[in-house]
């Protein structure tokens, strides 16, 4: 293995340059975050890793951003989870995940020093994000992430070969040729293909494979047929290979759509038949969300419409309570005149008498 002088390794530390990040231990940390994380169908990650964090303990790390207490109910809300030390994100209508995660980086941004930032994205990434110019994710990577980390990877698990939509000009469906262009384009936003990898289950093990083979895009980033050791270095994690039931294992190229509403099949069998389960299970999962976000739905106009009815209520009170104060000051009114003008009428035939006896005498 060759080896840098120490004084080159020291002058690109100090000159901020990137070096790889180890594969072994970006396997174990992606397939950390991948437990903890269980978002079904696409999304996307930043987590900021400690330099030299050990795997078996990355849960201190994720301790303030646990997934079922803050991070589920923030994405079922449709927003950003923005933490301590993650971000992450679903597709939101037309737009992806990728780029709602890398402009929300700035509380991650604080504590880059001795840190990895490792992005995860389900899928590949695609044409639009690459090079559209409305929509592409280069320009952020460069200035919210190669300038702010030393060291940083991006990391996909399935190739994105079958979008169900495309933008003006492109096909349906993405080749070899089209996912190659995307991740040449990825690495020529600063980010490198060395700090690439695809990291997925093509048997047995989760690996990770660098996207870099002799200067040009390994063919197991862009092939599924390919064999691992054709091209980039792999490593896997034998210690966590074994994932949670209901977990993904991708290795075939994933139909997931990058729009929120639907997601594809996940399975690592190309098999028809177990497509298909995972087709109908998937329908029951976008079911049982709309019919939670119904609920949730109702039960917001119910709280409304009684919030409503409320203040009518009160409304009313007041009417009657003001109508009844002033009643009965206009009743109290009338009784002091018709007081004041008895008195009167008493004091004048009172006088009256007075002057009459005067008379007389």
């Amino acid at each position: 293995m060759y080896l840098l002088p120490r004084m080159m390794l020291l002058l690109l530390l100090s000159a901020g340059t990137s070096l790889a990040v180890d594969a072994n231990w970006l396997a174990r940390i992606v397939n950390a975050l991948r437990r903890e994380y269980r978002v079904s169908g696409q999304f996307c990650l930043a987590a900021n890793i400690p330099r030299g964090q050990d795997p078996n303990t990355l849960n201190q790390v994720l301790q303030n951003d646990g997934y079922r207490a803050k991070v589920e109910p923030t994405l079922n809300d449709g927003e950003v989870y923005v933490g301590n030390a993650v971000v992450l994100a679903k597709p939101a209508g037309p737009v992806h995940a990728e780029p709602q995660v890398l402009e929300n980086l700035d509380p991650l941004m604080e504590n880059s020093q001795g840190h990895v930032l490792v992005i995860y994205s389900y899928l590949s990434p695609c044409s639009k994000c690459t090079s559209h110019k409305k929509f592409r994710i280069t320009d952020m990577i460069r200035s919210n992430v190669v300038n702010q980390w030393t060291d940083y990877a991006f990391v996909f698990t399935t190739l994105f070969t079958k979008p169900r939509f495309s933008v003006a000009g492109q096909s349906g469906s993405r080749g070899s040729n089209d996912l190659t262009q995307s991740l040449t384009d990825l690495a020529d936003s600063g980010l490198r293909l060395r700090n690439i990898f695809r990291c997925y289950k093509p048997q047995m093990e989760f690996e990770c494979y660098s996207c870099s083979s002799h200067g040009q895009v390994a063919d197991v980033c862009v092939d599924d047929n390919a064999q691992p050791q054709q091209g980039g270095s792999r490593s896997s994690d034998r210690s966590g290979s074994s994932e949670r039931s209901g977990s993904r294992s991708s290795s075939s190229s994933s139909e997931v759509s990058r729009k929120r509403p639907r997601y594809g099949t996940q399975g690592e069998s190309s098999s028809s038949n177990r497509g298909r389960r995972w087709d109908r299970s998937n329908r029951r999962s976008s079911s049982s969300e709309r019919s939670g976000r119904k609920q949730k739905k109702q039960q917001q106009k119910k709280k409304q419409q009684g919030e409503e009815s409320t203040s009518r209520r009160r409304s009313t009170s007041r009417r009657r309570s003001t109508s009844r104060r002033r009643s009965t000051s206009r009743r109290r009114s009338t009784r002091e005149k018709k007081h004041q003008q008895e008195k009167k009428h008493q004091q004048e035939k009172k006088h009256q008498q007075e002057k009459s006896r005067r008379r007389r005498g």
